[in-house]
C-alpha cells in the first residue's frame, strides 16, 4: 500500500516538473531509510538533504521515538518523515544541502504532533 502511494506522490511530482526549475517533495512516508518506499524517492532522481550531509542514522535526526517528543520519547527512535528535492532545466547551476534539522514544535511544554518535523536549507546558484 505505501509502494502505491509513494507512487502517487511521485506521478504528481513527475507533473509538477515540467513547471519548475527546482521540485521539492517532503513528508511522513512512514517507511525507514532501507524500505522500497524511500528507494522509489531515490530512484527517480531525488537526493534526500540528510544524506547529502551525512547524518541519515543519528538518533537526533530520529523523527519517531525522538527523545524530545513528548508523544514518542518512549518509543525506539527511527527516521520516517523525509525531505527531498530535484534541479530541473538549466537555470540553477547548482543546488546543495548547506543544514538539516529537525523541530519540535511544542505547546505548553507538550510536542505538538508525535512525529518531529524535518527543514533544511539549501543553497541554490543560478546560470549566469
Amino acid at each position: 500500500m505505501r509502494e502505491a502511494q509513494a507512487e502517487q506522490v511521485l506521478d504528481l511530482a513527475r507533473t509538477v516538473s515540467r513547471k519548475v526549475d527546482l521540485l521539492i517533495v517532503g513528508g511522513d512516508l512512514n517507511s525507514s531509510p532501507d524500505s522500497k518506499v524511500y528507494s522509489k524517492f531515490l530512484g527517480e532522481g531525488l537526493t534526500d538533504p540528510q544524506i547529502e550531509l551525512g547524518n541519515s542514522r543519528k538518533p537526533r535526526f530520529h523523527t519517531w521515538g525522538h527523545e524530545r517528543n513528548t508523544w514518542t520519547s518512549e518509543e525506539d527512535g527511527y527516521r520516517i518523515d523525509y525531505l527531498f528535492y530535484k534541479p530541473l532545466g538549466n537555470r540553477l547551476s547548482n543546488v546543495r544541502t548547506s543544514m538539516f534539522g529537525i523541530q519540535d514544535a511544542k505547546t505548553e511544554g507538550m510536542s505538538i504532533s508525535d512525529h518531529m518535523g524535518v527543514q533544511a536549507t539549501l543553497q541554490i546558484s543560478f546560470t549566469t
